[in-house]
């Protein structure tokens, strides 16, 4: 089930403008990834499934290791994964190693959001993840989803992955039990389309240097 798509940035402020110029939906804020020195802002979706625009938190440390999703590499902003729900996170990591897969954690984390702290345990593909196609696995210990607090009126319009062999994507989105559209691109890579009252837009896949 989808949880949320991942627009990761090195400039949150300039990106959340950019979301709300394209669609006339401004971000709201998420909070500060505690001592990941991350933060994030965010659009609810259809079905409880939101977008996560998360970049650099100028207020926190430099932290001890490298920024999640690449971010401190990152030349332009962009996709870079999505995220399922599930409810039993090490039944989940069982499962993926009979396939050959292997996740990490599970891992708890935090976020200080406006409305306070929440929580969850996440499990990260522990493998080469090109275009971030196969999904990371959340788990929410809070009782409030964040698509509850985040602002309104982005619709999904599209959401599918493309790949070179999309049948191999495929059948492992599908023994993982998160099938989505698979189709056949010159690189692996998501293509996710949103829309809001102000319009419509599909979100370029990240750059890295």
């Amino acid at each position: 089930m989808l949880d949320h798509i991942v627009l990761a940035t090195n400039d949150l402020d300039a990106t959340t403008a950019w979301i709300a110029e394209m669609t006339g939906v401004t971000a709201s804020v998420g909070g500060s990834h505690v001592n990941m020195g991350t933060r994030n802002a965010l659009c609810a979706l259809d079905d409880g499934a939101y977008l996560e625009i998360i970049g650099v938190d100028p207020d926190q440390p430099e932290p001890a290791q490298p920024r999640v999703f690449g971010i401190d590499g990152l030349t332009s902003p962009g996709v870079v994964g999505w995220c399922a729900r599930r409810g039993d996170i090490p039944g989940l990591m069982m499962s993926a190693a009979g396939l050959g897969l292997s996740f990490t954690g599970p891992t708890a984390m935090q976020r200080e959001a406006p409305s306070g702290l929440v929580s969850w345990e996440l499990t990260m593909p522990d493998f080469e993840n090109a275009g971030g196609l196969i999904p990371f696995f959340i788990k929410w210990s809070t009782p409030t989803h964040p698509s509850e607090d985040a602002a309104p009126g982005l619709k999904l319009v599209t959401f599918r992955a493309g790949h070179p062999e999309p049948g191999d994507v495929l059948h492992q989105l599908q023994r993982l039990g998160e099938p989505i559209e698979v189709r056949r691109g010159a690189v692996p890579a998501l293509k996710v389309r949103v829309s809001g009252p102000g319009g419509a837009v599909t979100l370029p896949t990240a750059e890295f240097g």
